[in-house]
């Protein structure tokens, strides 16, 4: 399965595909497993591209806590994408 950011010459839709992954340590690390998601459900339904429609970070939100007067937080963000599945006749 290939992922397209532009539209292949012929192509018909499948389906709307959508993935996301937290971002832990690394943010390519995230995006890499969201690109292996999206591929790995075109190819359930039988597609061989994927044109990805958007992509980005959504955050979580905050969570944080007090110590010794202290308030500590951090966030959580996921790396997002939603993409058409394909199946391209020409590219």
């Amino acid at each position: 399965v290939k992922i397209y950011i532009d539209s292949p010459v012929q192509y018909e839709t499948i389906g709307i595909i959508e993935a996301s992954a937290e971002v832990g340590f690394s943010t390519q690390k995230a995006q890499d497993k969201v690109i292996n998601k999206l591929k790995s459900q075109a190819a359930e339904i039988g597609a061989n591209g994927v044109l990805l429609i958007t992509s980005g970070t959504q955050s979580n939100g905050m969570a944080g806590f007090y110590s010794n007067g202290i308030f500590y937080a951090a966030t959580s963000d996921n790396i997002v994408a939603q993409g058409k599945a394909i199946y391209v006749i020409q590219e």
